[in-house]
């Protein structure tokens, strides 16, 4: 091959690998565009709940001289569920025990959400409820009531049935969209028929 033929042989060679490398960057740069990064914009929720009770000893050269409970705050990041797109609260508990002398016990707890956006975001309530059963009491229900703003409720109702032991525990659960500079309140409740109830409310504050 002589110098003239091979001269024209590399200008080809350049001129088609210019072509390759600008197509291809071509493709990557309208791949990115039709594929733009996301960005997470879930926003960071805190809990800090209010009423949460520690209790200590004061030690005198390692004896417990007395008992001491002081009241804290509970700050809690939450977590966002992707499946109920909702933001959970530990909202207290609910018990109801044959057994005990203090039959019907109820608990909501009260706190401060911190970084809701001021498009609002869905706050899902919890609360615990445990029904014990004893054969003392025999016969008829134990129910389980939660209410939350914006009409949102659940309960359960467990029937006693004489003989089996009909204990239960679960979880009531309610949702509501919660905005900045608002104060929601969501009453719980427990009742054994003919026996006993009992009632507490919680507040949110935003």
């Amino acid at each position: 091959m002589d110098k003239k033929m091979f001269a024209a042989v590399m200008v080809a060679l350049f001129v088609a690998v210019c072509f390759a490398t600008n197509g291809f960057a071509a493709n990557v740069s309208a791949t990115a565009d039709e594929n733009p990064a996301t960005v997470d914009d879930t926003p960071t929720i805190v809990f800090a709940r209010e009423g949460l009770e520690v209790t200590g000893e004061t030690m005198i050269n390692g004896t417990p001289v007395r008992e001491l409970t002081i009241t804290v705050l509970n700050e809690t990041t939450l977590e966002f569920d992707e499946e109920s797109k909702s933001f959970s609260i530990d909202g207290g508990y609910l018990v109801i025990d044959e057994c005990a002398s203090d039959k019907c016990v109820a608990k909501a707890y009260s706190g401060t959400l911190s970084g809701v956006p001021s498009s609002g975001i869905t706050v899902q309530v919890n609360i615990d409820y445990t029904y014990k059963d004893c054969d003392s009491i025999c016969g008829g229900y134990a129910r389980f009531n939660l209410n939350v703003p914006q009409g949102g409720s659940d309960s359960r109702t467990i029937h006693d049935a004489c003989g089996p032991d009909n204990s239960a525990s679960g979880t009531l659960s309610a949702s509501f969209k919660a905005y900045p500079g608002q104060t929601y309140r969501f009453p719980i409740s427990c009742v054994r028929d003919d026996c006993c109830s009992a009632s507490d409310t919680g507040d949110i504050f935003t």
